[in-house]
Order: structure tokens, then sequence, then C-alpha cells
């Protein structure tokens, strides 16, 4: 028996960078049945659109909002004790904010997602090295990862975030 008790053989691939128990466990079952979910804690088989976190720094999601609680764990304390919501920001998402995160999570999850001709023409040039390389695929409306462009998924998925275009200094970054 491997240490720690996993067998290495008999995982399964989940998403783009995880490891599951092929078979038995919940990520495995729902990554083999199309149903793996990525939120703000990383993949689930969580299907609910609404992710309700408590603490300090806490996101919460809900189908068109976003909300993130108090950072400073004294100062979210005390709106508490206040009978005040310690919400500290807020950002309403868009259709096209929706839109855009479907295709994140498809490339994330499934390894594919249906692009649409709306997102079909805005990061073709980036995907080009990527194509090239044949570790991914255009055809129709469809972008795919193949196999060995997993690695890779973040870099491709990112591509289709509006916002992280706007400053790479906010958000982690593949390498």
């Amino acid at each position: 028996m491997p240490a720690c008790g996993f067998d290495y053989l008999t995982a399964r691939s989940v998403g783009f960078d995880h490891f599951a128990r092929a078979g038995t466990d919940p990520l495995a079952i729902a990554a083999a049945n199309g149903k793996l979910r990525r939120n703000f804690q990383g993949f689930t088989d969580y299907s609910s659109s609404v992710l309700i976190r408590l603490g300090a720094s806490a996101i919460s999601s809900f189908p068109k909002l976003l909300a993130q609680t108090e950072k400073n764990n004294g100062r979210y304390r005390m709106l508490l004790s206040q009978d005040r919501l310690p919400v500290a920001h807020g950002i309403r998402r868009s259709a096209d904010d929706c839109y855009h995160g479907a295709v994140i999570e498809g490339l994330l999850c499934d390894g594919e997602a249906r692009l649409g001709a709306r997102l079909m023409g805005e990061p073709r040039a980036a995907l080009q090295p990527f194509i090239a390389r044949g570790l991914a695929t255009v055809d129709d409306e469809w972008l795919r990862t193949k196999p060995d462009g997993l690695p890779y998924s973040r870099s491709i998925a990112a591509l289709f975030d509006p916002y992280r275009q706007d400053s790479q200094r906010r958000f982690s970054s593949a390498v």
C-alpha cells in the first residue's frame, strides 16, 4: 500500500490538476458523469448555484452576485456584534460575466467548452500557440483541451476572463 493509503494506479484525473480514487470518491464520480464543478474552494461535486461562506474574507457566490466579507477578523466580528452583515465588497455578475464563467468552468472541469460565435474570435490569436502544439483544438464552436494540454488548462481558460486582461497582478497565474 502506498504512503498515506492512496493508490495512484487506481486514481482518476479530476479537472486539470487533481486526482481522486476512481469509482468511490465523489469527485471522481462527478468527473466521470460530467457533473464536476469549480468554485472558489476548487473542484466540487456540489451542484448548487448558491455558495454561502462564513468567516473573515469569505467569498459567497450567487447566480448574479459575488460577495466578500470583511477581511479583517476584528472588524468582521465587530460588525457581527452590531447585527450588521459583514459584507465588504460585492460584484454584480452580468450575463456576459456568467457566459465567460461557464466557458472557464467547462474548460477547467471537462476540458471543453462551447464558445459560441461571440467568444470564438476574441482569443483566437492567443489560442494559436496551444493549437499549433497540439494542446488544444477548435472545431465548430467547441474548444477542447487535449490530454497533453491539461497542464495548460488554467492558462487557456484565463484567455476568456475579461477581468484578468486588465490586471495580471490581481490574480494568481499558472507558471
